[in-house]
């Protein structure tokens, strides 16, 4: 009987766990890899907004600031993406970048502000049914 027991609370946890993986929507698992691409080493400042479920899609953003220049972020960054992702703009303050994934499509916008010595960006990704 005891055995029984345990066996039924033992499988109604592992139906839990899978359950709340199941929930993790993509973005929220995608999301740390986009921030490694997006972030150089020296960066200060990182904030980081939840990832937001609307009808349309998904969407998250993170801001922070580096010492690097536009230009050179710029070159990081696309260096980073351009393998990944295809350049869909690109202007002194704002580069955007897109790919198709299985149906849907991902798009990062990143805003690129000079703010004293430093360059802050905010990194926007949406990711929406075609």
């Amino acid at each position: 009987m005891w055995f029984i027991i345990t066996l039924l609370i033992g499988l109604g946890a592992c139906l839990s766990c899978g359950s709340d993986r199941q929930t993790d929507s993509f973005l929220e698992r995608h999301s740390q890899e986009l921030v490694n691409w997006t972030v150089p080493i020296d960066s200060s400042s990182l904030v980081r907004g939840s990832v937001q479920r609307t009808t349309w899609g998904e969407t998250a953003s993170w801001e922070f600031d580096t010492k690097m220049s536009g230009a050179e972020y710029t070159e990081w960054a696309t260096g980073k993406l351009r393998n990944r992702f295809r350049i869909a703009s690109r202007t002194d303050s704002q580069l955007s970048f897109s790919q198709n994934l299985d149906g849907d499509t991902e798009g990062i916008t990143v805003h690129l502000l000079p703010s004293g010595g430093n360059l802050h960006v905010r990194v926007e990704v949406v990711v929406s049914p075609d």
